[in-house]
């Protein structure tokens, strides 16, 4: 995938992680991973994983989609398959 797809994958993101954390701020870093994992392509979870390993820099509009926070629920989820 292009550095294009992975800045539209980013905008997505943030965008789903606004949603979330308006509507359920307790739990937003849960439901933005279960709708990344549910309804996102394989490929393109694989992506927004790689570049939040990278440090994910641009994925920090929310809490939901701190790099920190985040990670800990791709750690858990990795290890759980």
């Amino acid at each position: 995938m292009t550095s294009r797809t992975l800045d539209k994958l980013i905008y997505m993101a943030n965008q789903i992680a606004r949603e979330f954390g308006n509507q359920r701020p307790n739990d937003a870093v849960e439901a933005t991973w279960d709708h990344l994992w549910h309804f996102w392509d394989p490929r393109m979870r694989a992506m927004i994983v790689a570049y939040l390993q990278e440090g994910g820099d641009r994925l920090c509009e929310r809490d939901c989609l701190n790099p920190v926070s985040l990670s800990r629920r791709v750690f858990f989820v990795s290890t759980a398959s």
